[in-house]
């Protein structure tokens, strides 16, 4: 035993050899240390004395008795003890059968380490785990009340803008020759508000899915797209002149679903703040920004404010022209998203009176 003793003395980590009775046979420095006591306030005392928790001491017990029985080592545990005067420890013990070659005694050697800082730790962020589930529980009820809410309201919405699309579209078709040049203008401009209406609900629809559908990329034919779009906007450029450009639009990888909403909302844009031009002009094109595939809808409507370039994507924000024309801005915010889920950036360029020009990457 004294080669052991002194082997045991040197170590680093915190060792205990106990008798077949349980009672201190050594403990090495380290050991002290842990349990904050004096070098020989151990020796000879039995493990009831050290530990004063009697949860603690019927683990310790438990283990030691095995190892006794079995003649075998123990595998490590944590036991809770209680150590004099009160402190409270968490231990990491080991225990293993040593005999002494003096007189074939069976001792236990004991492995210690205090695990205390990490188990409190370890509790720490468990509770903070705790609290961010149930948060996050909360966030996704949020979401999922506000997106039936939504719906909800577009919903019963559809139904009475689509009622005054259509007395404003008969009222223009069948009296029209009838009526005063002003109710004929107003008539026109019920039926385009009608129009914008309900493409702001399907914004607002699009809006509260967007960030929680999944994006399906593959090859997306965009001269293809922004074709399809504009035979779809066709009722948008009725009674005017409108001349669109779709230049050469390489293809890009991307969810075409999500993109059709990009040009649908671009070209609406487009269409929309040149109204009060008598020659519209849009175009749609494509180019390398440092090195960078960028795409484009430019016209020459009403065009920004100095200070419109950067807040124009923001749902609280109106759209670009003259106060007449703003709307609420959740068709670009819906833009600026779908963008961003691909890895792009959008940003808008214009001076007033002068036109605007929306660009935008898709990524990589």
């Amino acid at each position: 035993m004294l080669n052991a003793e002194s082997i045991l003395r040197g170590l680093a980590e915190a060792v205990l050899v106990l008798d077949e009775s349980l009672r201190t046979v050594f403990a090495n420095q380290a050991f002290y240390e842990v349990l904050q006591m004096e070098p020989g306030d151990l020796e000879g005392k039995s493990l009831k004395d050290v530990f004063v928790d009697e949860n603690g001491l019927s683990q310790l017990l438990t283990v030691f008795e095995a190892v006794l029985e079995d003649d075998s080592n123990a595998e490590r545990v944590e036991v809770e003890c209680v150590i004099p005067p009160d402190t409270r420890r968490v231990l990491s013990v080991r225990a293993r059968p040593l005999t002494n070659d003096e007189n074939q005694t069976k001792l236990i050697l004991v492995e210690l380490r205090d695990i205390t800082a990490a188990k409190e730790t370890e509790h720490k962020l468990e509770d903070l785990y705790d609290a961010l589930s149930r948060r996050t529980g909360d966030l996704e009820q949020i979401n999922a009340d506000l997106e039936s809410f939504t719906r909800w309201v577009s919903h019963d919405l559809r139904t009475p803008v689509r009622f005054i699309s259509t007395l404003a579209h008969r009222l223009v078709e069948h009296h029209g020759p009838e009526l005063p040049a002003g109710a004929n203008e107003s008539a026109h401009m019920i039926a385009d508000c009608a129009r914008d209406m309900r493409r702001l609900i399907e914004n607002l629809l699009a809006f509260a899915h967007v960030d929680r559908a999944p994006i399906r990329k593959r090859r997306v034919d965009l001269n293809r797209l922004a074709r399809e779009t504009l035979t779809e906007l066709e009722a948008d450029r009725e009674g005017r002149r409108v001349d669109v450009i779709i230049g050469e639009l390489p293809p890009c990888h991307a969810d075409r679903a999500l993109m059709k909403q990009v040009f649908m909302n671009l070209l609406a844009n487009a269409l929309k703040f040149t109204r009060p031009c008598e020659h519209a002009e849009i175009q749609v094109g494509f180019m390398h920004i440092d090195g960078t595939a960028t795409y484009f809808v430019q016209d020459n409507g009403v065009g920004l404010e100095t200070d419109q370039a950067s807040s124009i994507f923001s749902p609280v924000q109106g759209s670009h022209g003259a106060q007449p024309l703003q709307g609420t801005g959740v068709g670009l915010t819906l833009v600026k998203r779908i963008i961003e889920r691909h890895g792009g950036r959008i940003w808008a360029e214009g001076e007033p009176s002068k036109g605007a020009t929306f660009y935008f990457q898709v990524g990589k």
